[in-house]
C-alpha cells in the first residue's frame, strides 16, 4: 500500500488543538463572593471534602464584584456563585447579576444569593426579578442547608450546560459537514476531524490514525499528532511497531467497537477507519453522547462520499 500523499488538501491547524488533557476527574468551579473574609473561611470549611455527583470541588475567591466580574469572564465552566448582595454598594451583587445574563450572557451558570442585611434585598422582590437559584440570610444559613442548595445548583448547572452546548455542537455540525465534504484526503481529512473534535468537544488526541481496510492492520497511517508523536506523521504502525502506543492502536482496529476504550474514538466508514487516541482516559466527559453519535455518524457519511478508492 502506498503512502498517502500529506500535501493534498492539507490544512494547516494551531498546535494548541493538540494540548494536554488531565486524566483527573473535573471538579465542579464555585466562586464565592463576598467582602467579608471570615465568610470564605467559613465556607471553605463547610464545603471542605464536599463531592456532587462524583466530582469535587474547586473554590474560587473574589472579595468584590468587580473583582468576581473578571474571573467569570475568564473562567466560563464556573457552575455557580454564591454571591453577598451589599459590597462595594448596597446592590453591586445584584448589579453583577444583570452583568452575568445581559452581558456576559451566562444562562446555565447558577446563582445563589447570600446577604446578611435581609432588609435591603427583600427575598420575593429579589426571585421575581433576578434569575437566582436561591436566596439565603447568612446568619440562618448552616452546613446542611448549604449543601443542599449547592447540589441543587449544580444538578440544575449540568443539566442546562448540557443543553446550551448540545444546541452549539448540532449548529456546529452543519459547519463541519460542510467543511468535511470539501476534502478528497485521509491526511486533510483527518485534520479536520481533529480540529472539529477540539472546536466541538474540547476534545485533544495525542494521535489520529488511518486505516484502508483492503490493507493490513500494520499498514495504517499516523495522519496527525501532538507535538511529542510530530516525528509520527507520515509512517505506517509497522514502522511504529517498537512504540507501545502503536501497538495500542493497532489492537483498536481489530476490535469490533471502540465502547470498550474510554480514552480513543473510531470513525468507521465503508473502506476506511480513523482512529483517535487521546491524552487522559476521560473522553465521556466532554462529549454529549446523543450529539456526539450524531456528529459520529455525519463525518462517516462524509467520508464514504469523498474519501473514494
Amino acid at each position: 500500500m502506498n503512502k498517502v500523499d500529506n500535501n493534498d488538501d492539507n490544512l494547516s491547524f494551531l498546535d494548541d488543538v493538540l494540548t494536554h488533557q488531565e486524566g483527573n476527574v473535573m471538579p465542579w468551579r464555585v466562586l464565592v463572593v463576598d467582602d467579608d473574609g471570615e465568610v470564605h473561611q467559613a465556607t471553605r470549611f463547610a464545603l471542605s471534602d464536599v463531592e456532587i455527583m462524583d466530582r469535587p470541588l474547586s473554590l474560587i475567591h473574589a472579595y468584590s464584584a468587580a473583582e468576581a466580574e473578571v474571573l467569570l469572564r475568564q473562567m466560563p465552566d464556573i457552575a455557580v456563585v454564591l454571591l453577598d448582595v451589599v459590597m462595594e454598594s448596597d446592590d453591586s451583587g445584584l448589579c453583577l447579576i444583570d452583568v452575568v445574563r445581559e452581558d456576559i450572557k451566562n444562562k446555565p451558570l447558577r446563582i445563589i444569593l447570600r446577604t446578611g442585611q435581609p432588609g435591603l434585598a427583600p427575598e420575593a422582590a429579589l426571585v421575581a426579578h433576578y434569575d437566582i437559584h436561591d436566596y439565603m440570610i447568612k446568619a440562618e444559613v448552616g452546613r446542611e442547608r448549604l449543601l443542599t442548595s449547592l447540589t441543587t445548583a449544580v444538578r440544575a448547572f449540568d443539566q442546562l450546560k448540557q443543553m446550551t452546548d448540545m444546541k452549539q455542537q448540532m449548529q456546529g455540525m452543519v459547519r463541519a459537514v460542510t467543511g468535511a465534504l470539501t476534502l478528497s484526503t485521509p491526511a486533510a481529512f483527518s485534520q479536520w476531524m481533529v480540529q472539529q473534535l477540539a472546536d466541538l468537544y474540547q476534545l485533544s488526541p495525542m494521535v489520529a490514525v488511518w486505516h484502508q481496510k483492503d490493507a493490513p492492520l500494520v499498514d495504517a497511517i499516523v495522519q496527525v499528532a501532538d507535538a511529542v508523536h510530530r516525528v509520527w506523521i507520515g509512517k505506517t504502525l509497522s514502522d511504529l511497531s517498537d512504540a507501545p502506543l502503536a501497538n495500542y492502536i493497532t489492537k483498536i482496529l481489530a476490535s469490533p467497537t471502540s465502547d470498550q476504550y474510554s480514552d480513543a474514538i473510531i470513525f468507521d466508514g465503508n473502506h476506511w477507519q480513523l482512529v483517535l487516541v487521546f491524552h487522559g482516559d476521560k473522553v465521556t466527559q466532554h462529549i454529549i453522547t446523543e450529539s456526539f453519535s450524531t456528529f459520529q455518524s455525519l463525518m462517516v457519511v462524509c467520508g464514504n462520499q469523498r474519501l473514494v478508492d
